[in-house]
């Protein structure tokens, strides 16, 4: 199935329209961003000159990565000096207009990723998936408003995490239409994890993707190099094939393939692509991985 592509952007890069007129070039229509720093009440003007900005250029708003994580030390819901953040986040967001705003699953504000497992140990599962859930319920409300989903995404620093398997209690307990799973295919990688099984055990709970590849652990280093589909070892044949199995129908989008900050000359390719050409290299790989699922389906069937 031929799916809406979708980028993500920093949206405080100086050649920001840059990037913008890219996306239109290659044909993107929807785009992502990391969280900003912009306050809803006082930076006014920056968010109505970035909606312009996507205006001008076609695009609309997909995804946002959420600055905070879901509890400060995991033992109980949200402090307040917390809990106002991400509200003040989710009105930013809703001003944005986008979709899904993205948490780092079981991660905590006073608690380093290394020592995550540790925590958890020490609180026990129940009391750390209860101040989890009672977060994410009151965030939910506020997030309705703006028609906004909540979703957690998988990272390897923790056995509760490095898989959805490990979250989706969460997930199901917090038992709202508005939260859901954001996969991020360079994770789980990381992890040891098939993208594709990833993909059928989120099924209809995936609700957002950060699609990016990688070669994996090497030597004990996790490589999350965030390249374009096709330039690392995930099996996107098979992923795109799940992606058919639970009948994904939103955009997919593409997590950091322009480098960090989008900054050209100290990404990954050191200068030596530009944007349209990163964007067209990750979009015609996508396609042809699509094309070939498509083209080995009609194969099996004709075979049967």
């Amino acid at each position: 199935m031929k799916r809406e592509l979708a980028f993500y952007f920093n949206p405080n890069n100086p050649q920001r329209k840059l990037v913008l007129l890219a996306f239109a070039e290659e044909g993107i229509k929807y785009v992502g961003i990391d969280g900003t720093g912009w306050d809803p009440d006082t930076q006014i003007g920056e968010i109505k000159q970035l909606n312009e900005d996507l205006e001008n250029f076609g695009l609309k708003m997909l995804s946002m990565h959420s600055c905070f994580p879901i509890t400060a030390d995991g033992k109980n819901e949200a402090p307040h000096e917390l809990y106002e953040e991400q509200i003040r986040e989710l009105r930013r967001f809703g001003l944005f207009g986008g979709k899904t705003a993205v948490y780092h699953a079981c991660f905590m504000r006073d608690i380093a990723p290394e020592n995550i497992d540790a925590r958890i140990s020490e609180l026990g599962w129940e009391n750390f998936l209860d101040s989890n859930v009672k977060t994410l319920q009151k965030l939910s409300d506020e997030a309705a408003k703006y028609g906004i989903n909540l979703v957690l995404e998988n990272l390897w620093h923790s056995v509760h995490s490095e898989s959805v398997e490990g979250f989706i209690p969460i997930v199901k307990a917090a038992d709202r239409s508005n939260i859901g799973i954001c996969l991020d295919s360079g994770h789980a990688h990381l992890a040891g994890k098939n993208v594709a099984d990833e993909i059928r055990k989120a099924g209809k709970l995936l609700k957002d993707t950060h699609f990016h590849d990688n070669i994996g652990k090497v030597n004990g280093i996790f490589l999350d190099q965030h390249l374009p589909p096709g330039l690392g070892t995930i099996n996107w044949q098979n992923a795109c094939e799940a992606l058919d199995e639970i009948d994904y129908s939103h955009p997919l989008c593409f997590e950091g393939i322009l480098g960090n900050g989008d900054d050209l000359e100290k990404g990954r390719f050191k200068g030596m692509m530009t944007y349209n050409q990163i964007l067209r290299l990750a979009s015609t790989n996508w396609r042809a991985f699509e094309f070939l699922t498509e083209d080995k389906e009609k194969v099996a069937g004709r075979k049967g």
